[in-house]
């Protein structure tokens, strides 16, 4: 076995372009054992493109983690790493390019160059399917005119008239947490930030009443994942997934439809909303001609704003509140933190200011380190729309990319560059605060360029690759940046949760999408 293995690896050009990830996959078989079959059947059953896009979307290096789903996101950094600035790889798309590092992405991603790559085409057939006629949907032109109108719902002025509403919305699932542990015993975190995350994305982003609407709420969780199965394609999901996912889909935008008809006839009698949302400013939001999106195209972009509004949240949240049960002495410095800043800014009415939301540079900074290890996203996809030649600045490394070949950017290998990150596998949130000395690395990742204003540390989004970056950089970015701090920040300074269920093992894994294996279930009491 391992002699015909290592012969197809050197003959087949094909497979000696694939992925690095693949290439492991690949290599483990030369010792092989009874539980690889399941590796090789992927392979018999989906062909090679199919075992690409398990291994390299899946994260998992190792036939071991494909297996048993299991999930070491350092590990696929330094196998991107290791093969240079940029590379061939072969996937569920057919053959393409992976660069990775500050400099590929400033290359791909700039303003400037915009030109040259296809964002819309960068994307499965499936994404343009399911995001049809939203901003994601666009390019070039149409693409910054739609992101223009959108902008407006995501200034800070707008930012700051949403944080009563969230800070209302967030109480209110706290204390029915508290209920749940003290009936059940336990609460899942997970599964409870998931769903508060989804009401966050249906009622602040596009403005549904779920205490008038109890048809639409029924099952929330369970409709958002089946809006997702069409991404993952059989024979690794289900053989119906993308007509699940279109049936949710058409589901959803006749709900937002519902919602915009109510909110025009209440416009024409005078009646203005009780809290501004970003569906509201849509609505009443003009170019510089006078026009603005019809009610089609608000459906659309709302089918966005529930997705992107929801699902890096809830991950990046879930990780957190793992990383801090793991870390009792952080959990301590965050607590220490949130009872000295009430300190400095009295709570108007027991809530949150935006005061409050600017001053939590530990809170911050633990985020910033969990968008960096762990987030949802694993790159940024595009399609080449001329003939043109990738050359690193470092390395002089040249390779002539064609008119229409897939380039993707590792969101995952950047986000673990040791150039910028010292020990970048090690979970240290004092690196992003300025002149911490309880870290070796604080400070590491500052850099010129387009920077985020939250934080002590100001950083590069081509360093901090998380949501993107470039002229399509998240538009969200920001508000989910302050629903996640909001949340946390009310669950450090108010709840108690260190109490994991005995037994349970906080391991993530893929299934398909990340998660943990056994939830994250713990105790959730009101702190005395």
């Amino acid at each position: 076995m391992t002699g015909v293995v290592s012969k197809l690896w050197e003959d087949v050009p094909v497979l000696n372009s694939l992925d690095p990830l693949v290439e492991l996959g690949i290599a483990r078989l030369q010792n092989w054992s009874s539980k690889d079959t399941l590796a090789i059947l992927a392979v018999a059953v989906g062909g090679a493109s199919t075992f690409s896009y398990y291994v390299y979307t899946h994260l998992d290096p190792t036939l071991r983690q494909m297996i048993s789903g299991e999930v070491d996101r350092g590990q696929v950094g330094r196998e991107i790493q290791k093969r240079g600035p940029i590379h061939k790889v072969y996937g569920l798309n057919g053959p393409g390019y992976l660069i990775w590092g500050e400099a590929a992405g400033k290359w791909m991603l700039n303003t400037e160059k915009n030109n040259l790559f296809s964002g819309r085409e960068g994307r499965s057939k499936f994404s343009r399917l399911l995001f049809q006629g939203s901003i994601l949907d666009k390019d070039f032109a149409a693409h910054s005119k739609t992101r223009r109108l959108l902008s407006q719902a995501f200034k800070s002025d707008s930012l700051r008239a949403y944080l009563p509403r969230m800070v209302q919305e967030v109480r209110h699932d706290f204390d029915l947490w508290v209920q749940l542990s003290n009936q059940k015993g336990y609460v899942d975190l997970e599964l409870e930030l998931k769903q508060l995350a989804l009401r966050f994305a249906f009622t602040l982003l596009v403005g549904a009443d779920f205490t008038k609407d109890h048809e639409m709420s029924t099952g929330l969780v369970q409709k958002y994942e089946e809006l997702l199965l069409g991404f993952i394609p059989w024979p690794i999901g289900e053989w119906n997934g993308k007509e699940k996912s279109m049936k949710v889909r058409r589901m959803l935008v006749e709900d937002v439809k519902g919602i915009i008809r109510k909110r025009r006839e209440l416009l024409a009698k005078g009646v203005m909303p009780d809290f501004s949302d970003p569906l509201w400013l849509l609505m009443n939001t003009k170019d510089e001609n006078g026009q603005g999106l019809t009610d089609d195209e608000l459906a659309d972009e709302c089918v966005v704003l529930v997705i992107a509004g929801h699902e890096t949240t809830a991950r990046t949240l879930a990780s957190f509140t793992v990383e801090i049960l793991q870390n009792p002495t952080l959990l301590l410095d965050l607590r220490k933190e949130q009872s000295d800043l009430v300190q400095q800014f009295p709570l108007e009415n027991g809530n949150y200011t935006n005061d409050h939301i600017k001053h939590m540079p530990l809170l911050d900074a633990c985020f910033r380190e969990i968008e960096r290890m762990y987030g949802p996203a694993v790159e940024v996809s595009r399609v080449v729309r001329n003939d043109i030649v990738f050359k690193d600045p470092e390395s002089g490394k040249e390779m002539k990319i064609r008119k229409g070949k897939r380039i993707a950017w590792s969101i995952t290998a950047t986000n673990r560059d040791p150039r910028v990150y010292p020990d970048p596998d090690t979970f240290d949130p004092y690196r992003w605060i300025e002149g911490a000395a309880a870290s070796p690395s604080a400070s590491a990742a500052s850099a010129k360029g387009q920077d985020s204003d939250l934080g002590a540390v100001k950083v590069s989004s081509f360093r901090l690759a998380t949501f993107g970056a470039g002229h399509r950089v998240c538009l969200g970015m920001q508000f989910a940046r302050m629903e996640m701090l909001i949340i946390a920040g009310m669950m450090i300074k108010d709840y108690d949760f260190s109490d994991v269920k005995p037994g349970v093992e906080l391991i993530e894994v893929r299934r398909p999408k990340f998660g943990y294996r056994d939830g994250v279930p713990v105790k959730f009491t009101k702190r005395v």
